[in-house]
């Protein structure tokens, strides 16, 4: 039962996060000239990614599907720090004890991940997997519950977390552990990463009209929205439109994701990253604990925020951007986004309280519980 409502959580959210619509004028049947194809895959980097096509009619839909899914394979035996087959789970096995050799793809993303690391001094630290696989929290914890861990537990866990004792040789493609037992945890890199490797497939392939969903973090938008046209002697067709996609901001008070989002905003060829502790919690005495932890003191982080969404010109690295955006928290977070150019976001705090950045698109609010303010 928990592990169907792991799926079922995993991918209905993401349904509801991105597929929202405008209200259109009356439609031309000579313009519904696009076909919709659905692609839904479950278990490569330890989530559900969806991906959503409109493409011409007699478009090979099954080649793009394979080439799609061929890649997550890819990406699934270089990046997943759970599978045993993948580079990072032999190379978090092997680097205590040996200088080992890494592919170019993996090579990159410690890379990345260590400069984020090092822009937030170890706030962020691509090190923290023991700490997340002591504390044990996923997306069903909310449901199923979980065990505060003892402060003995955490106290022999934080030793092993430390950024600074990773040595990259980018030069020779290798890498080393200082510290017996520590392990890297690429979670706040490949989503955004591949979710772009796979934008770009697309394009390769002429689409001009899509949406690329991994997990409930990471999405791509293509070109612009598309609206239905009623045909109900065939095949659905749509229509191009020349808005943007609207993207939803779920409630994030709403685990499972069932509930209406509580606002949108347009997106179009950019990248969003979401980060929070909407999903991956468990309450214990009235106490929230979550999977995203201050690496100084082994505990999840403590601040006024639920969830951070991250929209960037340049999608490499916006995982690590979100997840550091809300560990900074509000204040120093907004100061943060503020600072980069080709970068926004909007925070939501426990208050139910969004504010945003001073770029950031119409944001347009949809449940009046929530207060949409701008933080100066």
């Amino acid at each position: 039962m928990v592990e169907k409502m792991r799926r079922y959580q995993r991918i209905f959210g993401i349904v509801l996060l991105i597929f929202l619509a405008a209200c259109t004028p009356s439609i031309n049947e000579d313009d519904a000239t696009l076909v919709r194809l659905d692609m839904t895959f479950d278990g490569y980097l330890n989530t559900a990614t969806i991906v959503t096509v409109y493409h011409p009619a007699g478009f090979d839909a099954d080649g793009l599907k394979a080439q799609v899914e061929r890649f997550l394979q890819e990406a699934n035996v270089i990046y997943s720090a759970y599978s045993e087959e993948s580079e990072l789970y032999q190379v978090n096995l092997k680097a205590s004890d040996e200088v080992v050799s890494i592919s170019p793809e993996l090579t990159e993303a410690i890379r990345i991940s260590l400069e984020f690391a090092e822009l937030s001094n170890g706030l962020y630290d691509p090190t923290v997997l023991p700490l997340v696989l002591l504390w044990n929290i996923d997306g069903s914890s909310w449901f199923t519950g979980g065990t505060v861990p003892t402060q003995a537990q955490i106290d022999a866990v934080l030793p092993l977390i430390d950024y600074r004792q990773v040595i990259l040789d980018q030069d020779n493609q290798t890498v080393t552990y200082l510290t017996p037992g520590m392990q890297l945890d690429l979670g706040g890199f490949s989503k955004g990463y591949v979710t772009y490797q796979i934008y770009e497939l697309l394009l390769a392939q002429g689409i001009e009209h899509a949406l690329i969903n991994i997990g409930s973090s990471s999405q791509m938008t293509i070109g612009t929205r598309v609206e239905p046209f009623n045909n109900p002697e065939g095949t659905p067709r749509f229509v191009p439109q020349t808005e943007e996609w609207r993207i939803g901001t779920k409630d994030p008070f709403d685990p499972i994701g069932i509930a209406p989002a509580i606002g949108s905003f347009g997106l179009s060829n950019k990248a969003l990253s979401s980060s929070g502790s909407s999903q991956q919690y468990f309450e214990v005495d009235g106490r929230r604990y979550h999977h995203l932890y201050d690496p100084f003191t082994g505990y999840p982080i403590d601040n006024e925020l639920i969830v951070v969404q991250v929209i960037s010109e340049d999608p490499v690295g916006i995982d690590s951007l979100s997840t550091l955006a809300y560990l900074l928290g509000l204040e120093e977070g907004i100061r943060l986004i503020e600072s980069l150019a080709g970068v926004e976001a909007i925070f939501v705090t426990y208050d139910k309280e969004i504010f945003h950045t001073s770029g950031f698109p119409s944001f347009s609010l949809f449940d009046t519980t929530y207060r949409v303010g701008l933080k100066q």
